[in-house]
Protein backbone atom coordinates (compact mmCIF):
# COMPACT_ATOMS: atom_id res chain seq x y z
CA UNK A 1 0.00 0.00 0.00
CA UNK A 2 1.22 3.52 -0.86
CA UNK A 3 -0.54 6.40 0.90
CA UNK A 4 -3.73 4.39 1.22
CA UNK A 5 -3.52 3.01 -2.33
CA UNK A 6 -3.45 -0.78 -2.74
CA UNK A 7 -2.16 -2.71 -5.73
CA UNK A 8 -4.98 -5.22 -6.21
CA UNK A 9 -3.90 -6.81 -9.51
CA UNK A 10 -0.45 -6.83 -11.11
CA UNK A 11 -1.78 -7.27 -14.63
CA UNK A 12 0.99 -5.45 -16.55
CA UNK A 13 -1.68 -4.37 -19.04
CA UNK A 14 -0.46 -2.53 -22.13
CA UNK A 15 -3.31 -0.03 -21.66
CA UNK A 16 -5.84 -0.88 -18.96
CA UNK A 17 -9.16 0.92 -19.47
CA UNK A 18 -12.90 1.07 -18.75
CA UNK A 19 -13.11 -0.37 -15.21
CA UNK A 20 -16.81 -1.08 -14.62
CA UNK A 21 -18.30 -2.57 -11.47
CA UNK A 22 -20.92 -5.30 -11.76
CA UNK A 23 -23.11 -5.07 -8.65
CA UNK A 24 -24.86 -8.34 -9.54
CA UNK A 25 -21.61 -10.30 -9.61
CA UNK A 26 -19.47 -8.27 -7.21
CA UNK A 27 -16.65 -8.12 -9.76
CA UNK A 28 -14.78 -5.51 -11.78
CA UNK A 29 -14.77 -5.75 -15.57
CA UNK A 30 -12.03 -3.86 -17.43
CA UNK A 31 -10.18 -4.10 -20.72
CA UNK A 32 -6.67 -3.83 -22.12
CA UNK A 33 -6.94 -1.75 -25.28
CA UNK A 34 -3.76 -2.79 -27.04
CA UNK A 35 -3.57 -6.20 -25.39
CA UNK A 36 -7.00 -6.76 -27.02
CA UNK A 37 -8.40 -8.36 -23.89
CA UNK A 38 -11.54 -8.14 -21.79
CA UNK A 39 -10.94 -8.85 -18.08
CA UNK A 40 -13.15 -9.94 -15.18
CA UNK A 41 -11.46 -9.33 -11.80
CA UNK A 42 -12.92 -10.80 -8.60
CA UNK A 43 -11.54 -8.83 -5.61
CA UNK A 44 -12.72 -11.52 -3.18
CA UNK A 45 -10.41 -14.15 -4.64
CA UNK A 46 -7.91 -12.07 -6.61
CA UNK A 47 -8.64 -14.07 -9.75
CA UNK A 48 -8.68 -12.39 -13.16
CA UNK A 49 -10.42 -14.06 -16.10
CA UNK A 50 -9.80 -12.88 -19.68
CA UNK A 51 -11.40 -13.09 -23.12
CA UNK A 52 -9.36 -12.33 -26.26
CA UNK A 53 -10.75 -9.79 -28.73
CA UNK A 54 -9.95 -9.52 -32.47
CA UNK A 55 -8.97 -5.83 -32.40
CA UNK A 56 -7.97 -2.93 -30.15
CA UNK A 57 -10.54 -2.80 -27.34
CA UNK A 58 -11.34 0.73 -26.17
CA UNK A 59 -14.38 0.33 -23.94
CA UNK A 60 -17.57 -1.61 -23.29
CA UNK A 61 -20.91 -1.46 -21.50
CA UNK A 62 -22.56 -4.13 -19.39
CA UNK A 63 -26.07 -5.33 -20.15
CA UNK A 64 -28.30 -7.83 -18.38
CA UNK A 65 -27.89 -11.62 -18.50
CA UNK A 66 -24.13 -11.72 -19.26
CA UNK A 67 -24.56 -9.58 -22.37
CA UNK A 68 -22.43 -6.57 -23.21
CA UNK A 69 -21.54 -4.14 -25.97
CA UNK A 70 -17.83 -3.85 -26.82
CA UNK A 71 -16.18 -0.99 -28.72
CA UNK A 72 -13.40 -2.38 -30.91
CA UNK A 73 -11.34 -0.47 -33.46
CA UNK A 74 -13.48 -2.06 -36.17
CA UNK A 75 -16.87 -1.17 -34.65
CA UNK A 76 -19.36 -2.08 -31.95
CA UNK A 77 -20.04 -5.74 -31.17
CA UNK A 78 -22.45 -7.61 -28.95
CA UNK A 79 -20.67 -10.08 -26.67
CA UNK A 80 -22.10 -12.95 -24.63
CA UNK A 81 -19.81 -13.80 -21.71
CA UNK A 82 -21.34 -17.26 -21.24
CA UNK A 83 -20.62 -18.45 -24.79
CA UNK A 84 -17.87 -15.95 -25.77
CA UNK A 85 -19.90 -15.29 -28.94
CA UNK A 86 -19.09 -11.97 -30.65
CA UNK A 87 -21.68 -10.48 -33.00
CA UNK A 88 -21.27 -7.37 -35.17
CA UNK A 89 -23.65 -4.59 -34.12
CA UNK A 90 -22.58 -1.32 -35.77
CA UNK A 91 -19.55 -0.43 -37.94
CA UNK A 92 -17.44 2.45 -36.73
CA UNK A 93 -18.28 5.93 -38.12
CA UNK A 94 -14.55 6.74 -38.13
CA UNK A 95 -11.74 5.60 -40.41
CA UNK A 96 -10.48 2.56 -38.50
CA UNK A 97 -7.01 3.02 -39.99
CA UNK A 98 -6.79 6.41 -38.27
CA UNK A 99 -8.91 6.11 -35.12
CA UNK A 100 -9.97 3.52 -32.60
CA UNK A 101 -13.11 3.73 -30.48
CA UNK A 102 -11.89 4.90 -27.09
CA UNK A 103 -13.65 5.87 -23.86
CA UNK A 104 -17.30 4.76 -23.77
CA UNK A 105 -20.01 4.63 -21.12
CA UNK A 106 -23.74 4.09 -20.60
CA UNK A 107 -25.78 7.21 -19.78
CA UNK A 108 -28.58 7.32 -17.16
CA UNK A 109 -31.12 6.51 -19.89
CA UNK A 110 -29.29 3.25 -20.72
CA UNK A 111 -27.77 4.49 -24.00
CA UNK A 112 -24.14 3.99 -25.04
CA UNK A 113 -21.78 6.87 -25.83
CA UNK A 114 -18.26 6.50 -27.26
CA UNK A 115 -15.65 8.76 -28.85
CA UNK A 116 -12.49 8.37 -30.94
CA UNK A 117 -8.79 8.44 -30.26
CA UNK A 118 -6.46 9.35 -33.10
CA UNK A 119 -3.89 6.57 -33.49
CA UNK A 120 -3.25 5.69 -37.15
CA UNK A 121 -2.19 2.18 -38.10
CA UNK A 122 -0.27 3.40 -41.13
CA UNK A 123 0.64 6.59 -42.99
CA UNK A 124 -1.55 6.17 -46.05
CA UNK A 125 -2.94 9.51 -47.19
CA UNK A 126 -4.05 12.49 -45.20
CA UNK A 127 -7.18 12.92 -43.18
CA UNK A 128 -8.72 14.39 -40.04
CA UNK A 129 -7.08 13.92 -36.66
CA UNK A 130 -10.21 14.71 -34.67
CA UNK A 131 -13.76 13.40 -34.41
CA UNK A 132 -16.88 13.91 -32.30
CA UNK A 133 -18.29 11.98 -29.38
CA UNK A 134 -21.23 9.82 -30.51
CA UNK A 135 -24.37 8.40 -28.92
CA UNK A 136 -25.43 5.06 -30.38
CA UNK A 137 -29.12 4.17 -30.58
CA UNK A 138 -30.36 0.64 -29.91
CA UNK A 139 -30.82 0.17 -33.69
CA UNK A 140 -27.12 0.88 -34.31
CA UNK A 141 -27.49 4.45 -35.59
CA UNK A 142 -24.71 6.90 -34.64
CA UNK A 143 -25.41 10.52 -33.62
CA UNK A 144 -22.56 13.03 -33.26
CA UNK A 145 -22.90 14.91 -29.97
CA UNK A 146 -19.79 17.06 -29.52
CA UNK A 147 -17.30 19.27 -31.27
CA UNK A 148 -14.38 17.26 -32.71
CA UNK A 149 -11.71 16.11 -30.26
CA UNK A 150 -8.44 14.27 -30.75
CA UNK A 151 -8.59 11.84 -27.81
CA UNK A 152 -12.10 11.49 -26.44
CA UNK A 153 -12.15 10.67 -22.73
CA UNK A 154 -13.58 11.54 -19.33
CA UNK A 155 -17.24 10.61 -19.89
CA UNK A 156 -19.38 10.87 -16.75
CA UNK A 157 -22.75 12.19 -15.60
CA UNK A 158 -23.66 14.10 -12.45
CA UNK A 159 -25.77 12.23 -9.86
CA UNK A 160 -28.95 14.01 -11.01
CA UNK A 161 -28.16 13.35 -14.69
CA UNK A 162 -28.36 17.04 -15.55
CA UNK A 163 -24.67 17.50 -16.42
CA UNK A 164 -22.47 15.45 -18.73
CA UNK A 165 -18.67 15.68 -18.58
CA UNK A 166 -16.36 14.99 -21.51
CA UNK A 167 -12.61 15.50 -21.95
CA UNK A 168 -10.05 15.80 -24.73
CA UNK A 169 -6.82 14.35 -23.34
CA UNK A 170 -4.69 15.93 -26.07
CA UNK A 171 -6.11 19.42 -25.37
CA UNK A 172 -5.86 19.02 -21.54
CA UNK A 173 -9.47 20.19 -21.25
CA UNK A 174 -12.51 18.82 -19.43
CA UNK A 175 -15.86 20.14 -20.65
CA UNK A 176 -19.35 20.15 -19.15
CA UNK A 177 -22.69 20.10 -20.97
CA UNK A 178 -26.16 20.69 -19.58
CA UNK A 179 -28.33 17.68 -20.40
CA UNK A 180 -31.46 19.22 -21.93
CA UNK A 181 -33.20 15.94 -22.81
CA UNK A 182 -31.73 12.72 -21.40
CA UNK A 183 -34.09 10.37 -23.23
CA UNK A 184 -33.03 11.73 -26.62
CA UNK A 185 -29.46 12.69 -25.72
CA UNK A 186 -29.88 16.42 -26.30
CA UNK A 187 -27.05 18.52 -24.86
CA UNK A 188 -26.51 22.22 -24.32
CA UNK A 189 -23.41 24.01 -25.54
CA UNK A 190 -20.18 22.78 -24.01
CA UNK A 191 -18.43 24.97 -21.47
CA UNK A 192 -14.99 24.80 -19.88
CA UNK A 193 -15.02 22.86 -16.62
CA UNK A 194 -11.35 22.25 -15.79
CA UNK A 195 -7.91 22.25 -17.36
CA UNK A 196 -5.68 19.32 -16.47
CA UNK A 197 -2.12 19.80 -17.69
CA UNK A 198 0.31 16.88 -17.79
CA UNK A 199 3.48 16.33 -19.76
CA UNK A 200 2.89 13.47 -22.22
CA UNK A 201 -0.71 13.14 -21.10
CA UNK A 202 -3.79 14.85 -19.71
CA UNK A 203 -7.29 14.09 -18.39
CA UNK A 204 -8.16 10.46 -19.11
CA UNK A 205 -11.06 8.32 -17.84
CA UNK A 206 -13.37 9.67 -15.15
CA UNK A 207 -16.23 9.01 -12.75
CA UNK A 208 -18.55 11.01 -10.49
CA UNK A 209 -19.59 10.56 -6.87
CA UNK A 210 -22.76 11.19 -4.90
CA UNK A 211 -21.49 14.61 -3.77
CA UNK A 212 -21.50 15.64 -7.43
CA UNK A 213 -17.69 15.68 -7.62
CA UNK A 214 -15.83 14.65 -10.77
CA UNK A 215 -12.81 12.34 -10.46
CA UNK A 216 -10.29 12.45 -13.32
CA UNK A 217 -7.41 10.04 -13.92
CA UNK A 218 -4.49 12.16 -15.12
CA UNK A 219 -2.48 10.17 -17.63
CA UNK A 220 1.24 10.97 -17.43
CA UNK A 221 0.97 12.54 -13.97
CA UNK A 222 0.34 9.51 -11.77
CA UNK A 223 -2.65 10.92 -9.93
CA UNK A 224 -6.41 11.05 -9.57
CA UNK A 225 -7.90 14.53 -9.13
CA UNK A 226 -11.28 15.16 -7.48
CA UNK A 227 -13.02 18.31 -8.71
CA UNK A 228 -15.96 19.94 -6.96
CA UNK A 229 -19.07 20.65 -9.10
CA UNK A 230 -17.78 24.20 -9.72
CA UNK A 231 -14.43 22.94 -11.05
CA UNK A 232 -12.17 23.46 -8.02
CA UNK A 233 -9.61 20.82 -7.06
CA UNK A 234 -10.74 19.27 -3.77
CA UNK A 235 -8.03 16.60 -3.46
CA UNK A 236 -5.41 14.61 -5.33
CA UNK A 237 -4.65 10.92 -4.85
CA UNK A 238 -1.18 9.83 -5.90
CA UNK A 239 -0.90 6.51 -7.76
CA UNK A 240 2.53 4.81 -7.84
CA UNK A 241 2.76 4.73 -11.66
CA UNK A 242 2.63 7.66 -14.11
CA UNK A 243 0.18 6.42 -16.75
CA UNK A 244 -3.12 6.09 -14.90
CA UNK A 245 -6.01 5.67 -17.31
CA UNK A 246 -9.42 5.54 -15.59
CA UNK A 247 -11.25 5.42 -12.27
CA UNK A 248 -14.45 3.60 -11.34
CA UNK A 249 -16.30 2.99 -8.09
CA UNK A 250 -17.12 -0.48 -6.81
CA UNK A 251 -17.66 -2.64 -3.77
CA UNK A 252 -20.94 -3.20 -1.94
CA UNK A 253 -21.09 0.47 -0.91
CA UNK A 254 -19.50 1.90 -4.10
CA UNK A 255 -16.75 3.47 -2.00
CA UNK A 256 -13.85 1.45 -3.38
CA UNK A 257 -12.20 3.48 -6.12
CA UNK A 258 -10.54 1.23 -8.70
CA UNK A 259 -7.88 2.70 -11.00
CA UNK A 260 -6.49 1.13 -14.18
CA UNK A 261 -3.09 1.99 -15.66
CA UNK A 262 -0.87 1.41 -18.68
CA UNK A 263 2.46 -0.37 -19.01
CA UNK A 264 2.91 1.05 -22.52
CA UNK A 265 5.46 3.84 -22.46
CA UNK A 266 4.38 7.12 -24.03
CA UNK A 267 5.36 7.54 -27.68
CA UNK A 268 6.62 3.97 -28.06
CA UNK A 269 5.26 0.48 -28.50
CA UNK A 270 7.38 -0.76 -25.60
CA UNK A 271 6.09 -1.85 -22.21
CA UNK A 272 7.84 -0.70 -19.07
CA UNK A 273 9.66 -3.50 -17.24
CA UNK A 274 8.35 -2.08 -13.94
CA UNK A 275 5.86 -4.70 -12.65
CA UNK A 276 3.55 -2.01 -11.21
CA UNK A 277 2.95 -0.35 -14.57
CA UNK A 278 -0.30 -1.67 -16.02
CA UNK A 279 -1.62 -2.75 -12.61
CA UNK A 280 -5.07 -2.18 -11.14
CA UNK A 281 -5.08 -0.11 -7.95
CA UNK A 282 -7.70 0.69 -5.31
CA UNK A 283 -8.31 3.16 -2.50
CA UNK A 284 -11.23 4.14 -0.28
CA UNK A 285 -13.27 7.14 -1.45
CA UNK A 286 -14.86 9.62 0.98
CA UNK A 287 -18.36 9.06 -0.43
CA UNK A 288 -19.96 6.48 -2.74
CA UNK A 289 -19.59 6.76 -6.48
CA UNK A 290 -22.40 7.09 -9.00
CA UNK A 291 -23.32 3.63 -10.33
CA UNK A 292 -23.00 3.08 -14.09
CA UNK A 293 -26.38 1.92 -15.43
CA UNK A 294 -26.83 -1.25 -17.44
CA UNK A 295 -27.47 -0.92 -21.17
CA UNK A 296 -31.10 -0.96 -22.22
CA UNK A 297 -32.22 -4.45 -23.28
CA UNK A 298 -33.25 -3.00 -26.65
CA UNK A 299 -29.58 -3.18 -27.70
CA UNK A 300 -29.86 -6.97 -27.65
CA UNK A 301 -33.27 -7.38 -29.26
Amino acid sequence: MTNGVDTVLRAHAANGECPTWSADEGVLYWCDTFGQLLHRFDPRTGTDETWSMPADTGSFALGSSDRMLIALRTGLFRFDRRTAALEAFAPTPFDAHRFFLNDGKTDPAGRFWVGPAFMPLDRRGEGPKTGPLHRIASNGEWSAKSAPVRISNGLAWSPDGRTMYHADTAAWDVYAHDVLDMENGVLGERRAFARVEAQNGGPDGAATDTDGCYWSAVYGAGKIVRFTPDGRIEREVRIPVPNVTMIAFGGDDLRTAYVTSAAKQFGTGDLSPDPLWGAVFAFEAPVPGVAIPLLDDEYFA
